[in-house]
This record gives C-alpha cells, structure tokens and sequence, in this order.
C-alpha cells in the first residue's frame, strides 16, 4: 500500500506519541495510584500510594540547576519594627522563611567620631526579639576581625577583646585562649584543639614599595603556632588588582577574607578577595590543590555556559555547601567587566574536578539598594533556601545600614532584617548564620491511608547548624505514646539531609500519632509528629479538574488517532 498522505516517519512519530500519551494518562488516573501530601516545612516530601517519600530540594538535585534572578517579587506578607538597644529594626517576613534564630555581631558606629562604636554579639529569633547577648568590646579597628559561629550544639566560636575564646551559650562560659585573633576569619577544630588565623606579611621593594600578603597560621590551645603557610608561595605582586588596591599606602596584593575548614578532609579553602579567586590546601601537606578564580586552574563558566574569565569580584564568605558546590557572596567590587553594574549577589559554584570546570548554578543579584561593596556572606539552608548579609553601613539611596535577607530557590524575598541608621549611628554587619537549638526534621501534613496497607515514612534530618564535620546523635520512635524504635543517628555536615526510613505494617482501623523524637550529642531534643488516618474507605477522590484533565487527555489521544487512521487510508 502507498501512503501519499504525511510521510512515514511522521505517521510513526503521531503513533508513538499517541501510545506516549496513553501511557502517562493509564499511569497517572487509575484508581489508588498515588496519594500526594504536601508538609508545611522544609523539603516537600510526597506519599506514593503507602510510602512517604521525600524529593530532593532543587538546588541540592544531581543535576545541573541554572538559576539566575535580577528582579525579586517578594510574597513577604508582614512588616514589624524591633528595638534592640533603642537600635530600630525593621523585619519583613512571609511564610516561606526557615524559621530559626540568628546568630552575628552587630557594630554601633558614630557617624563623625568613628572611634565612637561597639560591638555586640546577638542572638535573636525570626521576628528580631533579643534571646541573648554578648557585649565584645567597645575599642577595636574593624568590626570584619569580629566573626562568630557555633562549632558544637552549645558553644560558640568568638572573638573577646584580641583573643579567641569558645562561648558556652547555656552555661555563660566563656573560655579565652592566648590565640590572637589576626583578621576577617578564624577557624576552630575540636578533633585536634587547634586554630586556624590569618595574619598580613609584608615583601619590601628596593625602591621602596610594601607589598601586603598573607600567612594562614595554626595555633595549639597554648597560644604555640604549630603550622603555617604563606601565600606568598603562591601569590605574586603581578596578581594585584588592575584597581591597584592600597590599604595604609601599601599595595594590597592578597586582602584574604575566609576560611573555611573542612574537618574530616582536613581540606583548608582561603579566599583571596583582591585576586578574585579562592585556593584549595591540602592541610597535612601545606600543598595547594587548585585555584578558582581568576587565578585558578579551572574553565569558568557564567549561568548560559558562557566561558568567562572570571566568575565574581572581591568576594566573601566562600563556603562548602556540599563535595562539589561552594556558595559566596560576590559584592562584585571592581569587576573588570562591567564597572558601574553595582548588583552584588549571592552565588553557587558547582566544580568538576577531573575536567576542572567550575559552573555558576545559581545567583541572585540583589537590588541595587542592597548594594555592598565590602564585607558579606552567604549560606544554603536546609529548605533550599539562601541567607545573605549585605552587611555595610550605608546602601545607595537609602538610611539603612545593615541588610540581612533569605531569598527562595525562584529569587523571591521571604524574610529581611533592615538596620534603620539614624543621624547619630550607622549599623554594620560582616556575616550571619541561621541555626536551631535542637535536630532539625522534615514536617509533614496529616496521612490518609486504606486499611490494611503498609505505611513506609522518610524523614530527611538535619544538625543544628550548618556544620563542618558530622556529629551524632540518636532518635526515638513512637507510635501512639509508645517506643517501637530507637537507635544512633549521624547527621551529615554542610547541612545535608540524613535520611530515617520505618515501615509500618498494617495499622488498625482509626487514628493513630507517630512522633519521631531527635537527639543531638548533648542532649538537646526535638519531635516532630505525623497524624495518620486509617479508613475502610478510599482516601483518593478524583477531583473535577482531574476528571476534565483526564477528557483533556483522552481528547489528545483520540484526535491523533483519527489523523492517523486518515492518513494510513488515503
């Protein structure tokens, strides 16, 4: 037989869509295939007929995610204002925020007299309410030398007067070490007692130049250095800034800002701000793996897979957010491309390191009027979410100092903290961290279930914090008040979801409470429950859109049939 109407190939292609079609419609509404239930935090977990099971957050998939926003449509909802030591504070959040508390040190600064400014330490919950305070110093030179984060459930990393101490925040404690400070970052690592601090090292020309670079060193608990390394090994004076950055009338080659230990690789990552690029060391060794950056070893490449010759200018903040993404804040200062662009964003960064290619995944360009030029940070929350502090004093065309935000995976704004300066003061912050005082778990809306059927439940859990080690814990299961399991748990570091999976077996006609009980490895205590009903009858009804989608889709069947069989006649 001669076909003289579409060519076979195409009559194939309406066939296969056709069978393509049906597949996905017979799959999709037959009667208690899936059962869908949508949690009120963090990650959305799905029921499948009987099993509970938990999607990855986009930003955390395997796959490549390219994200770029410019413009953010805030869903933020509700505006209060705060006093925190007659200091105003406006907070304007939604209900897509990840709710916890937030740990940084706010600077005071007199306007005319700057040698008239304090520093404070602040813990303070969501709607910007103090839950406590530490009072740092009330004379130092740069508030970016005065950093803080938890290194355990209960302590905090800190800086006190010019030396390092570790804060017991239920005890009040704080222990001080004979450990200097040195400048913008300190890093500290329980396994071994040992600190990591940055320090100026200078290279004096003939002609009487001074070169500025940097030394990472290690200290003991005594104040001893035990191991360092100086960057001049690996940076020259032919690497300055085209801007010619020069601090005190010297020429600031280096300028490092971050650092960043991975405590189980013992992998050191230091971030050069006036180079553009940051540096991967192996610690044991003092060997450097690779730069990325300007600098660097690596194939940059934009959010369009554009290849570029940088990624970001004079950054901060650079940490591991998992084994192949960092996140930075780019206050894209002196960017040589583009001069006046004036957008600083919060990146991630996914490397490649066999083919030694780094890939912007995600960014968003914050306003302009969130524009920093110096100090900031960025971090990915356990929801997906990114925190950043656009932390200077001043922004174009406005009276706020500080800015803190959380934007969502689409760019959206869900939560900021704006510090009002006034015609005396302006407000600072270098960095901020997001935490909770207890294990972190997935939130879940109530289960329907048939009568006899198994029920598998997945719960993604999380550390307190964002971490840089794992650290363990354990966890309790109950089933209408009663133990049925308990045992160790680990929770991964970088704020990676550990998973817990429980089958139940046949529950009994009625309603019934599971609660999963964590524990972190000093005790703190979270729960988290699931309100589950079991019914004789069938929890799935097909709503009218899914019936008129099911029209829809049999029309679509159906009409490409009827083409088919025209066209196979003539």
């Amino acid at each position: 037989m001669i076909n003289r109407g579409k060519p076979q190939s195409i009559i194939k292609q309406d066939l296969y869509r056709c069978v393509l079609v049906l597949i996905i419609t017979l799959l999709t509404f037959v009667p208690n295939a899936s059962l869908i239930f949508i949690p009120s935090n963090i990650n959305k977990p799905q029921v499948y007929g009987i099993s509970v099971k938990s999607q990855q957050s986009r930003s955390q998939a395997n796959q490549p995610l390219i994200k770029h926003q410019n413009n953010p449509i805030s869903p933020i909802s509700s505006l209060k204002k705060v006093n925190i030591d007659s200091i105003e504070i406006n907070i304007k959040f939604g209900n897509e925020g990840f709710d916890g508390f937030n740990l940084f040190v706010l600077e005071q600064r007199n306007r005319t007299d700057h040698d008239d400014k304090r520093a404070i330490l602040l813990i303070t919950d969501m709607n910007g309410d103090i839950i406590a305070k530490n009072e740092i110093k009330t004379s130092y030179q740069y508030l970016a030398d005065y950093s803080a984060e938890f290194v355990n459930s209960s302590t905090i990393l800190m800086r006190i007067d010019d030396n390092l101490a570790l804060w017991n925040y239920y005890t009040n404690f704080s222990q001080i070490f004979e450990v200097k400070g040195g400048h913008h970052d300190f890093e500290y690592n329980p396994l071994t007692n040992t600190f990591l601090t940055l320090e100026k090292i200078y290279t004096f020309d003939p002609n009487g130049t001074v070169y500025r670079f940097d030394e990472i060193l290690e200290y003991n608990a005594r104040g001893e250095i035990i191991w360092s390394l100086d960057t001049r090994s690996f940076i020259f004076p032919s690497h300055w800034c085209p801007y010619h950055d020069m601090i005190g009338g010297k020429v600031e080659i280096t300028h490092a800002n971050s650092l960043f230990w991975d405590l189980e690789e013992d992998i050191i990552f230091v971030n050069m701000r006036n180079t553009n690029t940051f540096y991967k060391i192996d610690h044991k060794t003092g060997k450097v793996i690779w730069g990325l950056g300007e600098y660097g070893n690596f194939s940059l490449f934009d959010k369009d897979g554009i290849k570029r010759s940088n990624l970001f200018y004079h950054a901060h903040s650079v940490e591991k957010v998992d084994e192949n993404t960092f996140i930075l804040c780019d206050n894209n200062f002196h960017n040589q491309i583009k001069p006046m662009s004036s957008r600083s964003r919060i990146i991630e960064i996914k490397i490649n390191e066999t083919t030694m290619t780094a890939n912007e995944t995600w960014s968003w360009a914050a306003p302009k009027e969130y524009y920093c030029s110096y100090w900031g940070d960025a971090d990915r929350l356990p929801n997906g979410n990114r925190l950043g502090a656009f932390g200077t004093r001043s922004h174009p065309g406005t009276q706020i100092g500080a800015r803190l935000v959380e934007v969502n995976d689409e760019g959206e704004l869900v939560w900021e903290m704006n510090f009002q300066n006034t015609e005396e003061y302006e407000y600072g912050v270098y960095r901020m961290e997001r935490f909770r005082f207890s294990p972190i778990s997935t939130e879940f809306k109530d289960i329907k279930i048939p009568e006899k059927e198994n029920l598998t439940v997945l719960w993604q859990t999380w550390y307190n914090f964002r971490s840089k080690k794992i650290f363990n814990g354990s966890y309790t299961l109950l089933l209408d008040n009663e133990q049925i399991e308990s045992g160790n748990h680990t929770f991964d570091k970088f704020w990676r979801p550990t998973n817990l999976t429980f089958e139940l077996k046949q529950l009994k006609n009625g309603d019934h409470n599971l609660t999963l009980m964590l524990e972190d490895e000093e005790g703190h205590s979270s729960t988290n429950s699931i309100n589950i009903v079991v019914s004789t009858e069938n929890p799935r009804k097909n709503s009218l859109f899914e019936i008129l989608t099911l029209s829809f889709g049999l029309l679509c069947i159906a009409i490409p049939i009827l083409l088919f069989l025209k066209n196979y006649r003539k």
